[in-house]
């Protein structure tokens, strides 16, 4: 098993392809097509990153409609090993609210691809005001958003690490290794999915 880059790592994950698949015509059962994690394009402070069939978000700054259309660009992208993958999205302390029309984009996004998602994670870092107005916008995105994925508000990577392997493989048929998902997971959160 190769080696997590660190920050100042001379390795680097494997890019998205610079033509995004066909995601109907890439679904390979059993295959290893998506064992190595993938980074997508991303902005300066948003960053994206793939592996297996889980979408991993690291928003350092306020969503913008670039970065959601960039996020849309990366899930297209990404080796279709199932009918369903998962979405985590982390939000970083200091990260502002989207504004209006971004929101709205955003609840377009979630209506649109609902069907795609087996599991969504969303972990706000952080404490106090900010943290609090941020976790009231997810759930209200959440109300928003059609029941039929598993939704879960986090305060922490050390809840979704315990909670969401199973729960994926259940809802869309691909195991995670546990110690494998929890290296990527806290690799990307600490540095964010670099090119």
């Amino acid at each position: 098993m190769r080696p997590l880059p660190s920050a100042t790592s001379s390795l680097a994950f494997p890019r998205a392809p610079r033509f995004p698949s066909q995601r109907a015509n890439s679904m390979r059962p059993g295959g290893n097509i998506a064992e190595e994690p993938i980074v997508h394009p991303g902005t300066e402070k948003v960053f994206f990153g793939s592996w297996k069939n889980v979408l991993v978000s690291v928003w350092q700054e306020q969503g913008t409609i670039f970065a959601i259309d960039r996020m849309l660009a990366a899930t297209s992208a990404m080796p279709r090993i199932s009918e369903k993958r998962s979405d985590i999205y982390v939000i970083t302390e200091g990260a502002r609210l989207p504004e209006a029309g971004v929101r709205d984009h955003f609840i377009e996004v979630i209506q649109a691809h609902s069907n795609e998602l087996a599991c969504c994670a969303v972990v706000v870092e952080g404490s106090g005001f900010w943290a609090s107005a941020l976790r009231s916008f997810v759930t209200g995105l959440h109300w928003l958003a059609p029941r039929s994925f598993d939704f879960r508000l986090h305060g922490s990577i050390d809840e979704v690490i315990e909670r969401l392997p199973p729960i994926h493989e259940r809802l869309s048929g691909v195991h995670l290794d546990r110690n494998r998902f929890e290296r990527v997971l806290r690799e990307w959160t600490k540095t964010g999915p670099r090119m």
